[in-house]
C-alpha cells in the first residue's frame, strides 16, 4: 500500500520524455490509476481526489490522444456502475434530487444564474456545469484577417457580370 501511495503522490515530468515511443500524458496516467484503484478496490478516498484531478485534466482538453481516450474509456466503464445512492437539494426544485446514477438537468438562464446545490445526502456528491448559449447579436465582423473578392470569369478569361449570364453558360 505504501507503493501505491508514493505512486499517487509522484507526478508525471511532462516535458521530460523517457524514450522516444512516450505518448503518455498526465491525464492518461490518472486515468488509468483510477481504473486500477477502482478494479482492485484500494484507497476509496484517494480514488474521490484522482476523480476531482482527472475531470479538471479531461475538461480543459481540446482534443485527446487515442492513449488518453482509451484510459478515460477504462476508467469511467470501471466507475460508471458503483453503487451509491445521492441525493442533492437545489435552488430550482423544492423536492431534493435522488438517485444512484449521474443525471443531467437542462435550466434556463435564470435558474443558471441562481443555481445552488446542496448535497443532502452521506455519499460524495460529484457536480460539474456545463454552459452554452448564443449571442444577443451577432458579433461584428472581422475584416483584419482575410480580404475575400470574388471574379466571374468567362472561358476567354474576361470578366463577366452575374446578370449578364444565362443558364448553361461557362465561366
Amino acid at each position: 500500500e505504501e507503493a501505491i501511495v508514493l505512486a499517487l503522490k509522484t507526478p508525471r515530468n511532462s516535458d521530460e520524455r523517457i524514450w522516444l515511443g512516450d505518448y503518455g500524458s498526465p491525464l492518461r496516467d490518472n486515468a488509468l490509476m483510477l481504473s486500477l484503484l477502482e478494479e482492485n478496490k484500494l484507497l476509496p478516498d484517494e480514488q474521490y481526489t484522482l476523480l476531482d484531478t482527472l475531470s479538471q485534466q479531461a475538461f480543459g482538453e481540446r482534443w485527446l490522444s487515442t492513449q488518453e481516450s482509451n484510459a478515460l474509456f477504462l476508467a469511467a466503464r470501471t466507475i460508471q456502475d458503483l453503487p451509491g445512492k445521492w441525493q442533492a437539494q437545489t435552488s430550482f426544485s423544492t423536492e431534493p434530487l435522488t438517485g444512484e446514477k449521474a443525471q443531467n438537468s437542462n435550466l434556463n438562464s435564470d435558474q443558471l444564474a441562481t443555481l445552488q446545490v446542496t448535497n443532502s445526502g452521506d455519499q460524495p456528491l460529484w457536480l460539474r456545469v456545463d454552459a452554452s448559449g448564443y449571442p444577443q447579436s451577432a458579433p461584428l465582423p472581422a475584416n483584419n484577417v482575410l480580404q475575400i473578392e470574388r471574379h466571374i470569369l468567362g472561358t476567354d478569361g474576361k470578366s463577366k457580370s452575374l446578370d449578364s449570364l444565362r443558364s448553361g453558360d461557362l465561366v
